[in-house]
């Protein structure tokens, strides 16, 4: 079997695909777990890096959170608010990521019917939410419902935004008078690009 022999910049190359953005950012222990990761193994949400770095300074502890969708994220988010409330379906998983977090969130278990109480459960709350985050199950109809849930300088974000299968979800914000920015990019350990997504109206709780 011949060898195969690298030349000096293939070699180069190699190396600052090892040791350089994506060993900077964890996306290497990501890779090697299957968990998002920074470079210190703190956890991260499943979004892309360029998301990441526009939201890590903007959000603040007077913030209040709501979640579609639970693990790696919803650690990361209650380090940097006031409280997260968070809903996931799958009740294995929901068992296993009760045990790591925080005691500022609060996470609960509603069984998944596309269109039913999944989707609702943000409006169950008696509260109004600085940001909402659809990175979970139904998101269609995730979005639509959970829309009057937001405070009036609320922000929503919507991960994956690139896919078909959202865009009814997406054309309704638009119909609300919301505008989108788009980070595209890829995220901790995973090869392909992707988009995460603020939907925003002036003035907004992040400062866009």
């Amino acid at each position: 079997m011949l060898a195969t022999v690298l030349l000096p910049s293939e070699k180069e190359a190699l190396k600052h695909l090892r040791y350089g953005f994506l060993y900077d950012k964890g996306w290497w222990k990501s890779w090697e777990t299957k968990s998002p990761l920074d470079l210190d193994s703190k956890a991260l949400p499943w979004v892309t890096y360029s998301f990441i770095d526009f939201i890590e300074n903007r959000l603040n502890k007077n913030m209040i959170i709501f979640e579609y969708g639970s693990g790696n994220s919803t650690i990361y988010y209650s380090s940097k608010v006031k409280k997260v409330y968070t809903v996931e379906h799958d009740i294995d998983w929901f068992n296993k990521v009760s045990q790591t977090l925080p005691k500022n969130v609060m996470i609960e278990n509603v069984e998944l019917e596309y269109g039913g109480e999944y989707s609702l459960t943000s409006q169950k709350k008696d509260l109004k939410f600085d940001v909402i985050i659809v990175d979970g199950r139904d998101r269609v109809n995730c979005i639509i419902n959970s829309i009057e849930s937001l405070k009036d300088n609320g922000v929503l974000i919507l991960d994956d935004s690139e896919r078909i299968s959202y865009q009814l979800g997406i054309d309704k914000l638009k119909e609300d008078g919301f505008k989108s920015l788009d980070f595209w990019g890829i995220s901790p350990g995973l090869f392909y690009k992707k988009c995460t997504s603020v939907y925003y109206k002036n003035p907004n709780v992040l400062d866009i």
